[in-house]
């Protein structure tokens, strides 16, 4: 059993994933059975209404949960998240980016977190496969995916700099980010979740 060979490595994290699945994957007889899994996507927002409705467009139908934590905003942000199906949550605004994002976590009740920023939205091309792609890196047991991140000038279209972001990861006990302004997501023991590359012909995460 795969649980087995992970605790043997000491790759404990691994091992209780592949243990909850053979438990909760083999009913009578030992037949595998398909167990749903729930995706939450989770925003921080201030003033930035147009661009968060295009990015909830984005990936709206491929997620279970939608949750919006406004920091501030004087503007039509709460009110759009909200039309578009989001439970919108309100965190002053303390010059803390962890603890915002933090705020927007403790509300998310999905197997997986989908966190982007407002000015961001998956590819016309790639967003039909959000889903998909959650579900493989679900079932090949990975716990963060950078994602290929194509910045644009926003007036133009045109391109400026592509690389990788760390925006969907497994939600766990004690997984949370930290640092005030580069925060960084971290497992309980401090450690950096394994990461996995996602093709840009897969997911491709734009930044305007």
């Amino acid at each position: 059993r795969l649980s087995r060979i992970y605790t043997h490595l000491g790759e404990m994290d691994q091992a209780a994933f592949w243990h909850k699945r053979e438990r909760l994957y083999r009913g009578e007889g030992g037949d595998v059975t398909h167990v749903p899994f729930r995706i939450s996507a989770c925003y921080i927002v201030r003033n930035d209404a147009v661009h968060l409705k295009t990015s909830i467009e984005s990936l709206r139908n491929a997620v279970d949960e939608l949750i919006v934590v406004d920091t501030g905003s004087s503007d039509e942000s709460a009110a759009v998240a909200a039309s578009l199906g989001a439970a919108v949550y309100h965190f002053p605004w303390a010059d803390d980016f962890a603890a915002a994002r933090n705020a927007a976590l403790s509300h998310a009740t999905g197997d997986w977190v989908v966190f982007i920023d407002a000015d961001e939205y998956f590819s016309v091309k790639t967003k039909s496969n959000l889903r998909a792609v959650v579900e493989g890196a679900d079932a090949e047991g990975h716990e963060l995916l950078l994602l290929p991140w194509h910045n644009i000038d926003e007036g133009t279209g045109e391109p400026l700099l592509d690389s990788y972001a760390p925006r969907i990861f497994r939600r766990r006990e004690g997984r949370c980010y930290v640092g005030r302004i580069h925060e960084e997501l971290r497992d309980a023991d401090n450690s950096t979740p394994s990461v996995r590359l996602v093709a840009s012909e897969r997911l491709t995460l734009v930044h305007t």
